[in-house]
């Protein structure tokens, strides 16, 4: 229920495929509201008021017991919605989600245990100017840190960085969507592995001041700025950047122009798939680029900055269909078949042509966004290198599409569906620097690497971090590694 609101904003980029299972589903659904109607105009029902409302009463009385007891059983599974509401109903399954969402505490826990173990730790401060620059790249994935693509690299710029730059493979515990959750997890270094399974931190827990990387970086005196080209109350971000501590949010609206759905005529330039919208900002299938982005990122560093940019323009789905946007081909279906016949992807294998043409267009897609945001990468640490002052810039994917590219065009002797969960993150800098940083790592140890790179002084709780970092690199919701 927390998250059809934002379900909805994002709506109108998805195509509706109409199934027989919808109409099977909405056929049913008539002929009982027609029984209805049947029963109450032929069947004049009699009843006692008091016994009525006595019987309401006791049925919502053992209703509350049940919700705030366990008399009855539930399971981690009822976050796969779907399933659990079929085999078990939808009451129940509500019932169980609910359960599920409360957050307990873990054995042996106290505040006053907490702050023993993070008491041995000792803070010091380090005086530095270097602004600090993050970017969570919407739906960024690079497919060659996973095996060996079948299309030409969309990601070229960022892998001819041969000088004062570093690229990492990141777990995350989302595909397709849930943005939100390795958002939270990079600002407070929080893991939603300890969370109730299906969690979201900003709709649920995260309702009142919390410690995040922002409020840290206000304490050495940073400005902190949140950029996100989109509904600002997406995600409940409005208050929940205030409550991480930042100082100022700027949203879609703030662009020049209102955030845009598809279909609003604008001055179209296909050869670069940039669209104009007069002197206002850059469009990508009617999202704000990230090449926009990035230029506000720049025009917002003033002084000492910690700049956080949440970017939009690779959002699914993939079925656009604009004169404003053309799609590079990097994969085609015949390509797609060869792969599938040597590595024996039935999914592919029983796909029509004309099934198999939409699933290559939806990929082409998604890769020619992918090679826009590289470019827009390129002219963002090119316009720092300009500049006189010290920054650093991470930039890491929130999650991959909810497409099928692992499987249909990576070549891989060890396929593993873990592999939908591994995105990457980079780390630049405009100054001499030799980064420290793991080969592979989860998102609630990006700020404290990130900090121990730029320099910046640590918390207690980023030295605990980074101890945990030595022992457990990686810790999502699907697998907790240790070394």
């Amino acid at each position: 229920l927390s998250q059809v609101g934002e379900g909805i904003k994002v709506a109108n980029r998805y195509q509706l495929i109409w199934t027989f299972e919808i109409t099977k589903r909405l056929v049913i659904m008539a002929l009982l509201c027609l029984l209805l109607i049947f029963i109450k105009k032929y069947y004049k029902l009699k009843y006692d008021k008091k016994i009525a409302l006595f019987s309401g009463i006791g049925i919502l009385a053992v209703c509350f017991v049940i919700i705030i007891s366990d008399i009855l059983p539930h399971n981690s599974e009822s976050f796969d919605y779907t399933t659990e509401a079929e085999q078990n109903g939808l009451l129940y399954s509500w019932y169980c989600q609910y359960k599920e969402s409360k957050m307990s505490k873990p054995e042996g826990y106290s505040i006053e245990r907490a702050n023993e173990i993070l008491s041995g730790y000792t803070t010091f401060d380090d005086e530095n100017d270097v602004n600090v620059i993050v970017v969570m790249n919407e739906s960024l994935a690079d497919y060659s840190l996973i095996g060996e693509t079948i299309f030409e690299d969309p990601l070229s710029n960022i892998h001819s960085y041969d000088k004062n730059f570093y690229e990492g493979k990141l777990a995350v515990s989302v595909l397709g969507g849930g943005t939100c959750n390795t958002e939270y997890e990079f600002l407070t270094g929080n893991a939603i592995a300890f969370m109730p399974y299906g969690a979201t931190p900003y709709l649920q827990y995260v309702v009142d001041k919390e410690n995040s990387i922002a409020s840290d970086m206000g304490e050495l005196g940073y400005s902190k700025i949140a950029i996100h080209p989109y509904y600002s109350e997406e995600w409940n971000r409005t208050h929940v950047y205030n409550f991480l501590g930042f100082d100022k949010f700027v949203s879609g609206v703030d662009f020049g122009n209102a955030v845009v759905t598809n279909g609003m005529k604008a001055t179209s330039r296909p050869s670069k798939n940039l669209i104009s919208f007069g002197d206002g900002p850059l469009y990508v299938r009617g999202l704000i680029s990230d090449q926009t982005s990035f230029e506000r990122v720049v025009k917002e560093i003033k002084g000492k900055s910690f700049i956080f940019n949440v970017t939009m323009q690779n959002h699914g789905g993939y079925e656009y269909s604009g004169y404003d946007f053309i799609n590079t081909e990097y994969v085609t279906k015949e390509g797609l078949r060869q792969l599938a016949m040597d590595s024996g992807n039935n999914r592919v294998l029983t796909m029509s042509d004309e099934e198999l043409e939409i699933e290559t267009a939806k990929i082409n897609q998604y890769l020619t966004c992918t090679s826009l945001s590289d470019t827009a990468f390129k002219m963002l640490t090119d316009s720092l290198m300009e500049s006189d002052q010290k920054t650093i810039v991470m930039m890491f994917g929130d999650h991959q599409p909810s497409l099928n590219i692992v499987e249909d065009a990576v070549k891989t002797d060890n396929y593993d569906s873990n592999m939908y969960y591994d995105v990457p993150y980079m780390l630049w800098a405009n100054f001499d620097i030799e980064f420290d940083a793991p080969e592979y790592t989860s998102p609630n140890y990006l700020s404290v690497i990130l900090k121990k790179n730029a320099g910046i002084s640590l918390t207690r709780w980023d030295q605990f971090r980074l101890e945990m970092l030595e022992k457990f690199p990686v810790m999502t919701t699907n697998y907790i590694l240790n070394n």
